[in-house]
């Protein structure tokens, strides 16, 4: 009898340790937790570049690898956006909207604005100047493309009048942009020329060396020979530099959306079989 009293007693000691971390909980629920500090207040621009940061477009840092919206990745997506929020916010502030309430014409929209503006990007990569003057370029488009449409609804002659004055501001500042355009254009032609000049001069002068270099290297391709040609050098597997490296301002460089041409690879002969 006495052990078994003693037992219940163990046993409602153990409930009530137990229960003492919810009564507790309890306590602290009924009078309420602490309120949490007040976060200070934050200035529109750092907002816009949290959030910017937030979409993975920090810094210009990431560019789409498609131009296709259909089959771009959830964060080439988001750099897609970002880019447009922060260079071209008029196109962002009417498309945003469709994001929530009309997903099918979202999408066609961020179609249409990914072909034009995935080049962008990626030429903001190589070229920042030039890139700076094609979202010019480009923003300029969109408003003018904003007073097309306003004028051809509008029946007022008085009010068609101020939008072709406008109409005609725009466009002649987007023909400023297109000509400061071509004009960076023609002076990375000219550098780009001056220098294939140079190589060409200096490849005169040497002529008969690159050309004994080239017919010793045909006639040994293996690189047997332990003594290198005059200008060349020898690597730790035998074989002889002939001196005559393509010089890399001789790759082509794509210009406006060329294409360059792979370079054609000359066929060594091969070796004849014993």
């Amino acid at each position: 009898m006495i052990a078994r009293c003693a037992w219940m007693v163990m046993a409602l000691a153990g409930w009530s340790l137990a229960a003492l971390p919810a009564r507790t909980a309890w306590s602290q629920e009924s009078t309420g937790p602490p309120a949490p500090p007040a976060a200070p207040e934050s200035s529109a621009s750092s907002v816009q570049e949290e959030t910017l940061r937030k979409l993975g477009y920090a810094d210009g840092a990431f560019v789409p690898s498609v131009r296709d919206w259909r089959h771009m990745a959830a964060r080439e997506r988001r750099a897609l956006e970002a880019f447009i929020q922060q260079n071209f916010p008029e196109v962002w502030n009417e498309v945003q909207p469709l994001q929530a309430g009309d997903n099918r014409a979202y999408n066609t929209r961020m179609e249409k604005l990914a072909v034009e503006l995935v080049p962008i990007m990626e030429e903001q990569a190589e070229n920042a100047p030039r890139t700076e003057i094609l979202i010019r370029e480009k923003q300029l488009e969109y408003r003018i493309q904003v007073l097309v449409g306003e004028f051809l609804q509008n029946k007022d002659e008085q009010r068609r009048d101020k939008l072709r004055q406008k109409l005609r501001e725009l466009m002649s500042k987007q023909f400023d942009a297109a000509q400061e355009r071509r004009r960076l254009d023609i002076s990375r032609l000219e550098e780009r020329l001056l220098s294939l000049k140079k190589l060409m001069d200096e490849k005169s002068r040497n002529r008969d060396g690159i050309i004994e270099r080239q017919v010793e290297a045909r006639l040994n391709p293996a690189g047997t020979s332990d003594k290198p040609e005059r200008g060349g050098k020898v690597d730790s597997g035998g074989k002889a530099d002939s001196g005559d490296k393509v010089d890399s301002s001789e790759k082509p460089r794509k210009l406006d959306g060329e294409k360059p041409e792979s370079p054609r690879r000359e066929a060594t002969p091969a070796e004849p079989r014993p």
